[in-house]
């Protein structure tokens, strides 16, 4: 079975409210001439296939026609979409009868009997004679079926292993096993992600169980395979950066599987995006008329989303930062974001509050006093001079 894995497509992503439409479109157009170059049987969508649950209409719209549009290319091909933390899983469900017709599989939610039983039967998917693919959307621990008396297991764990026990139930010929989840595995690289800065929940990869050959992960964008996985556990990574931190290659991931039991071999192919994301400088930080002098220099036809990363060795910039940069840019292709403010450690050590007792600061001479205020907190001479008759009238309050 030949696999086009992908996930994480965040359309209708906006960057710093800049529409990222063409970005997304390409991005889109590249997975179509992916899939006419290498026939997979199926494409695989595992999981945030919007950015939100509410996307505009030519974001919907971008999506239906892009799906046709791929799946032109290869007319007997399979496409399984799964619902990520992003999307609205009964969005993605909506039409899942007639885009069945058309051999797309929609999987927005673990599904239950009405005695809320799991059923298993709408995640498993039989592509042809060529294998099978396990579908689970994303789904909270406390909203997967219950486990059923006596089984000392979690929800999702206890889901996750009777379903590849259902297909492996089905599995006569030996036909290769994969299984899609979106989910954060623990150990993975989570670099730049932008969903790490409330927590971030880990499902060890055992959890996952074990019988199939290849797991189709979504949720992290760096693609990656999982530590302690055998090769078999791989994140494909979202196609286009969505921060600025996602400063490495994006991409797709080929994978084919001969047979159930053996390793699969995946090939990652590179998304090209021509809108790219560029931190100036692109290494370290510099002061901010030597990194707004780099946008000076930019390249005015080069089209690119900029952010400048400032040293700052007294926690403040320039008021008006942002105005110059955007001035900057006037006329250039590119599109400034954000100045980000990089603190000087090693200025900071420097300047760093001294811990010191009344009696010490009573013993100190009024210039060390005004000195330590000044390196601290940037006196102007007219502060100075305030600091220095406040120091002085408390010298003379204390002598009376």
């Amino acid at each position: 079975m030949k696999i086009l894995h992908t996930s994480d497509w965040h359309l209708g992503h906006k960057l710093y409210g800049y529409d990222r439409f063409d970005e997304q479109q390409s991005f889109l157009n590249q997975i179509a001439d992916i899939v006419k170059a290498h026939q997979p049987d199926v494409l695989l969508v595992s999981g945030d296939v919007f950015d939100t649950g509410n996307p505009a209409t030519e974001v919907q719209k971008m999506y239906v026609d892009a799906l046709l549009h791929i799946r032109a290319q290869k007319e007997d091909m399979s496409i399984v979409i799964t619902a990520g933390n992003h999307d609205s899983y009964s969005r993605i469900e909506v039409n899942r009868m007639l885009w069945k017709m058309a051999g797309v599989y929609m999987v927005g939610n673990v599904a239950h009997h009405a005695v809320r039983s799991a059923d298993y039967e709408p995640h498993v998917i039989r592509i042809g004679d060529k294998g099978f693919v396990a579908a689970v959307p994303f789904c909270y621990e406390q909203n997967f079926p219950q486990v059923p008396e006596g089984i000392a297991e979690s929800r999702q764990g206890h889901f996750f292993r009777k379903l590849l026990d259902v297909i492996d139930a089905q599995n006569h010929n030996g036909l290769p096993v994969v299984l899609m989840a979106h989910l954060a595995v623990t150990g993975c690289d989570i670099t730049g992600h932008r969903d790490n800065v409330g927590g971030m929940e880990y499902t060890p990869l055992d959890q996952l169980g074990t019988g199939y050959d290849y797991l189709a992960l979504g949720h992290i964008h760096r693609p990656q395979f999982v530590e302690g996985g055998d090769r078999k556990a791989r994140y494909s990574g979202a196609p286009v950066a969505v921060s600025f931190d996602e400063a490495y290659p994006h991409s797709v991931s080929i994978v084919e599987i001969d047979r159930h039991g053996e390793t699969p071999r995946c090939t990652p192919v590179e998304i090209i995006n021509p809108h790219p994301l560029v931190t100036l400088p692109v290494n370290g930080a510099l002061p901010f008329d030597e990194t707004l002098a780099l946008l000076r220099d930019f390249d005015a036809e080069k089209a690119a989303y900029i952010r400048l990363n400032v040293l700052s060795d007294n926690g403040y910039l320039p008021p008006d930062c942002t105005e110059r940069a955007l001035e900057a840019c006037r006329n250039k292709a590119c599109k400034f974001c954000y100045v980000n403010r990089i603190i000087d450690v090693e200025k900071e050590n420097e300047t760093a509050q001294p811990t010191v007792t009344i009696q010490e600061i009573k013993e100190m001479s009024d210039d060390k006093i005004i000195d330590i205020a000044f390196r601290h907190h940037g006196l102007n001479e007219e502060q100075r001079d305030m600091l220095r008759q406040v120091i002085q009238l408390v010298n003379t309050e204390d002598k009376i």
